[in-house]
């Protein structure tokens, strides 16, 4: 019995362990507090509405009020800021505060702590002495037209297939516990491995397979490394690899790759190392 006891012991560590680093069950949709978590807190006469980012990039808080003001917050990666300041009411002995209407949205990255350097060059994001295919490009018809992926390049790797990465950064996030792929609906619901470079940019590999990442939020990476394996998980009809960098308000940035200077990678053509 003894013996019994002690595995049991042992497994739930491991399964401690394990939830540890932030990784999900199969399929748990993302929440708004993997990233953010808002705090009330008090002191003797006034209350705080605090905003905590959870991941290892800055985060823009936009706070509207009443649905007619707008305020945008700067909140550092692992920091903290305050939102909201307001004096409590005190009515006889008790204290309280007033009830505000207001929404909270985010992204990643700040404009006060992005500045874009407009002469890097990628590496492209796969293993040397591969060639790979171009399935979309950029302003893509199929699902490259919008501000956020606009300037995102899918490179034809199949599942399985290592992804390396394309710039030197620190991990800002991994997401690899989703196992389907389809249509839109499932745009929220692809496994990725998220970069913050030295400049604010933040890359983004996309459509990784099941448990196919290789490092962990937090990690400095150099170019090159492995980051993880290509699969076809969220929005998407078959292998591929869909690589994206981006600026503050989530938007796509142009960018050259090592060895095609000032050229747009074309669809339906094969580029190597």
């Amino acid at each position: 019995m003894k013996n019994i006891y002690s595995y049991l012991l042992l497994l739930f560590l491991l399964l401690a362990c394990s939830n540890s680093f932030g990784q999900k069950a199969k399929d748990t949709p993302i929440a708004f507090e993997d990233d953010l978590e808002l705090e009330w807190r008090d002191s003797e006469d006034t209350a705080y509405l605090v905003a905590k980012n959870k991941i290892y990039a800055p985060l823009e808080v936009i706070l509207t009020i009443k649905k007619k003001r707008s305020e945008s917050f700067l909140v550092p990666a692992k920091g903290e800021t305050i939102l909201i300041s307001q004096p409590k009411v005190i009515v006889g002995k008790r204290s309280g505060t007033i009830q505000l209407d207001y929404q909270i949205g985010y992204h990643m990255g700040h404009p006060d702590v992005i500045d874009i350097d407009e002469d890097y060059l990628y590496a492209l994001p796969f293993e040397k002495g591969q060639s790979y295919m171009i399935g979309q490009t950029w302003g893509g018809r199929a699902t490259h037209y919008t501000p956020d992926s606009y300037y995102a390049v899918d490179f034809q790797l199949a599942t399985g297939e290592p992804v390396h990465a394309a710039r030197e950064g620190q991990v800002v996030k991994v997401i690899d516990w989703f196992t389907k792929e389809g249509g839109a609906e499932l745009s929220a619901a692809a496994n990725e491995v998220v970069v913050i470079h030295e400049d604010g940019t933040i890359a983004s590999y996309v459509h990784l397979k099941y448990k196919g990442a290789v490092v962990e939020a937090g990690e400095m990476v150099e170019r090159g490394q492995l980051l993880g394996y290509s699969g076809s998980t969220g929005y998407s009809t078959g292998p591929h690899l869909h690589f994206v960098v981006r600026r503050d308000d989530n938007k796509s940035i142009p960018i050259y790759f090592e060895g095609f200077e000032g050229k747009v990678l074309q669809k339906g053509e094969f580029y190597s190392h």
